[in-house]
């Protein structure tokens, strides 16, 4: 049965490279990002790389929507390994706020993390240090 828990979410680094055009346009446009994210909390803890892709407009108006695959490595609820999320979202061009939902490929599992299944989702402000994550995880070996 899924335990819902909160961590702490760090962003530690953040390189976009937007994919060229020959102008600039109010249309959607391709971009590419590699994200650093740190997890803090008793039950989440650990480090995370992600491989976005983004859609936004090339002018630098309207919100940009992206997905990708983050690949986690840490502990989750004791149990400790490595695990690869898919997370898909939005930022908003107005105020700045990334919004995302993410979930755990469980097939991707090393370890002690072989069994953990879940879902998850955030809210965070450009430019802020951290925000909390919520997560609804379950380990199929739980009761074992």
């Amino acid at each position: 049965m899924p335990r819902t828990i909160k961590t702490t979410l760090k962003a530690l680094s953040g390189v976009g490279v937007e994919v060229s055009t020959d102008k600039l346009t109010p249309g959607p446009v391709p971009s590419a990002a590699t994200s650093e994210f740190e997890f803090i909390g008793d039950e989440f803890n650990g480090t995370a790389v992600g491989h976005f892709t983004n859609a936004m407009h090339g002018d630098g108006s309207g919100d940009l929507s992206y997905e990708g695959i983050a690949i986690f490595t840490g502990a989750i609820l004791g149990h400790k390994g490595t695990i690869a999320y898919a997370a898909r979202g939005t930022c908003t061009h107005k105020d700045m706020l990334v919004s995302a939902k993410l979930e755990f490929i469980t097939s991707t599992g090393t370890g002690e993390l072989s069994a953990i299944a879940g879902t998850g989702s955030y809210s965070m402000k450009i430019g802020a240090e951290t925000t909390e994550v919520t997560l609804a995880i379950g380990c199929a070996d739980e009761g074992k």
